[in-house]
């Protein structure tokens, strides 16, 4: 009898474990909206037709425009842009837009047509995910992006977020005084990676108004790689079910920037700090050949990483310093292991795709477009609707 009951209770527990898991996916499935999504990509549509708008009798623009269109990239109408920041730091600014009375899109820009904002991207060395910055003589940003004391972040990209942080703290304060308490924060491009960072420093600014009393998803789409591993195990930790990445498999740029990976990127405890542990089992010479090759390997891997650190980091800051003569250097962490963050979203190409996004030798951008991520997601999810588009 006793074997009865016991063989029951097991099962209840199974039945109940299996309830809550399965309640778990369907929430993470849910939780990526597409329509909202479209949305998104229509107020960056909005934010690229802002910045180029002394293009918009060119040839090429009435190109992109026709683009967009076909692919539904328009102006949601339950969307009202209430604030457009003036341009920061490198080139760097940033949208509110409220949906309704209770949700608010924190937008942030990606890279425009300006060498100060291309800089941005390529000052890809890495730097600590918390400490102070002195920005120029009078302004010196303290921020905490990840608990682990192992996170960094990209530095160009840290700036960006620096130069506008304290802008969209003040603008979030305001709408909480409003009764808005769900925020979307976002970008494509370049503004979807300063998106992962901005989210990271108002989840732990000590501010109980930003820190607490908001609920945040963020949506980073056609995004760069943010950072180290660290950082991005601390970043979804944080949010969990509530940032996406969502990426088009043929665009190169959400496999940016370059990464390497040494043995000093991986945690303390594994077998590779002592190489001779994985061989003692092998003759002498075996062993010798083995800890050659691996030391060689070891020391090329280092030495490329060391120069990824040099050039990325101390090279760009002569031209840095010509935009920003103020602005105060920060140490180098001795890494560039970048990775992705977030929940992927992988919007697959079907056959159609290939035939409209066709690579000509010189539009390195046609998979990374506005218009290609839209007509993505709505095949991807969809389907019925667009089948015979």
């Amino acid at each position: 009898m006793k074997k009865k009951y016991y063989v029951l209770a097991l099962s209840c527990i199974w039945v109940s474990m299996m309830t809550q898991l399965l309640s778990l996916q369907g929430f993470a499935q849910s939780a990526f909206q597409p329509a909202a999504y479209l949305t998104l990509l229509g107020i960056y549509h909005q934010q690229s037709l802002a910045a180029y708008a002394a293009l918009a009798d060119t040839m090429a623009h009435q190109a992109d425009l026709r683009a967009t269109r076909a692919d539904s990239v328009l102006l949601s109408a339950a969307v009202k842009l209430i604030y457009r920041s003036p341009d920061v730091g490198l080139s760097n600014s940033w949208d509110l837009w409220v949906q309704g009375d209770s949700l608010a899109i924190v937008s942030v820009r990606g890279t425009v047509n300006r060498p100060d904002s291309w800089l941005e991207n390529f000052w890809a060395a890495m730097v600590p995910a918390q400490g102070e910055w002195q920005i120029n003589d009078s302004t010196r940003f303290t921020y905490r992006l990840a608990d682990d004391p192992r996170a960094a972040v990209h530095a160009g990209w840290l700036l960006g977020m620096a130069s506008m942080a304290p802008d969209v703290v003040k603008h979030l304060h305001e709408i909480y005084q409003q009764g808005f308490r769900k925020v979307i924060i976002t970008g494509h491009s370049q503004g979807g990676v300063i998106s992962y960072l901005l989210a990271a420093y108002l989840h732990y600014l000590p501010d109980p108004v930003v820190a607490d009393s908001l609920h945040y998803q963020v949506y980073a789409s056609a995004a760069p790689r943010p950072g180290n591993l660290y950082f991005a195990y601390d970043f979804d930790h944080a949010f969990r079910n509530n940032a996406f990445h969502i990426v088009n498999p043929e665009d190169w740029v959400p496999q940016t920037p370059l990464s390497i990976q040494t043995l000093h990127d991986m945690v303390a405890v594994n077998p590779f700090q002592d190489v001779s542990s994985l061989f003692r089992n092998s003759n002498w010479l075996v062993r010798w050949y083995l800890r050659h090759q691996f030391h060689k390997l070891d020391r090329r891997t280092q030495k490329a990483n060391q120069f990824m650190t040099r050039f990325f980091g101390k090279k760009m800051q002569k031209a840095i310093k010509q935009y920003l003569p103020q602005l105060h250097f920060p140490q180098y962490v001795s890494s560039a292991e970048y990775v992705s963050a977030g929940i992927p979203v992988v919007l697959k190409p079907d056959s159609i795709y290939f035939k409209r996004a066709v690579f000509n030798g010189k539009n390195y951008f046609v998979h990374h477009a506005l218009s290609a991520y839209a007509y993505l997601v709505k095949i991807n999810f969809f389907q019925a609707s667009t089948s015979h588009q």
